[in-house]
C-alpha cells in the first residue's frame, strides 16, 4: 500500500504538471509511456523473439514525431504502409509465422493507436475528463471493493475486481465528472453523466482485456516500472480504452 500510494502521488503530480504545461512535454511524456507499454506487451506475449515487432516501434516514433512537428499524415496511408511492411517481414523471414504478425498488429492497435488518442485529447480541456473518469473509477472501485466487495465480477480474469467495486467506481467517476463539469467543462449534465457511464464501462473492459492477456501468457504483471502498480500497461490498461471513448464522445456530443 505504501509504495502504491507514494508512486501514485508522484506519478499523478508529474502527469498533472505535464498536462497543464502541455506542448512537447505532454507529448513526449505519453510517447515514453506508449513505448514502455508497447515493450511490456511485446515481452508478455513473446513478440520480442521475432524481428517484426521492431516495426511497431518505428511506426510509433513516426506517428508521435509527426504530431509534435505538426505534420499531418493520412491515417489510412499509415495503416496501409504498416500492413505492407508487416507483409514484407512475413515474406522475407521464414521464421516469422502468421501468428507473430497477428500478435504484432494487435499490439500496435491495442497499445499505440488507443494511446495516441491521449495526444489528440491533449489539445483540449477534455483530457482532464479522461483522467477523471479513468483514475477516479479505479480509485473508488479499489476502495469500495476492499471494504464491500463480495460478488466477483470475473473470477477467472480478474479475481480482485468485484461488482460492488465497479458500482463504487461508477458513482465516484460520475461525482468527480459532475464537479469537473461545474468548474471546467460546463456542458450538459446529462451528457457528462453519459460520458462517465460509458467511460467506466470501457475502463472495466480495458482492465479485463489486459487481464485476459496476462492469464493467457501466465504473466503476473506487465512490468515493475511503477512500484506498487506493476508495469506501465498495468496502470494504463483501463485508460487505453477510456481515452478514445472520451475523445469521440466529447467530439460529437459536446
Amino acid at each position: 500500500m505504501g509504495n502504491r500510494l507514494k508512486t501514485g502521488l508522484i506519478a499523478g503530480a508529474y502527469l498533472a504538471v505535464a498536462t497543464y504545461l502541455g506542448g512537447y512535454l505532454f507529448k513526449f511524456t505519453f510517447f515514453v509511456i506508449t513505448m514502455i507499454a508497447l515493450y511490456e506487451y511485446d515481452k508478455a506475449v513473446n513478440n520480442n523473439k521475432n524481428h517484426v515487432y521492431i516495426l511497431n516501434y518505428l511506426v510509433t516514433i513516426a506517428i508521435f514525431a509527426s504530431n509534435a512537428l505538426e505534420f499531418n499524415i493520412d491515417p489510412f496511408l499509415v495503416l496501409a504502409s504498416y500492413m505492407v511492411a508487416a507483409g514484407v517481414f512475413y515474406v522475407i523471414d521464414s521464421s516469422i509465422k502468421l501468428f507473430d504478425i497477428s500478435s504484432t498488429i494487435f499490439g500496435f492497435l491495442y497499445v499505440v493507436i488507443l494511446m495516441y488518442h491521449v495526444v489528440l485529447l491533449g489539445d483540449t480541456i477534455y483530457i482532464w475528463a479522461a483522467y477523471a473518469v479513468s483514475f477516479s473509477a479505479d480509485s473508488f472501485a479499489y476502495l469500495v471493493g476492499i471494504r464491500y466487495g463480495k460478488h466477483k465480477l470475473s473470477p477467472k480474469l480478474s479475481p480482485k475486481k468485484s461488482v460492488e467495486g465497479v458500482v463504487g467506481g461508477l458513482a465516484g467517476a460520475i461525482a468527480v465528472m459532475v464537479i469537473l463539469n461545474i468548474f471546467l467543462i460546463k456542458g450538459p449534465v446529462s451528457t457528462v453523466v453519459l460520458i462517465s457511464i460509458v467511460g467506466v464501462l470501457g475502463s472495466v473492459f480495458g482492465d479485463l482485456v489486459a487481464s485476459k492477456i496476462k492469464r493467457e501468457y501466465n504473466v503476473k504483471d506487465y512490468g515493475n516500472v511503477l512500484p506498487g502498480h506493476g508495469g506501465m500497461l498495468d496502470r494504463f490498461d483501463s485508460f487505453l480504452i477510456v481515452a478514445p471513448i472520451v475523445y469521440y464522445m466529447t467530439l460529437y456530443l459536446l
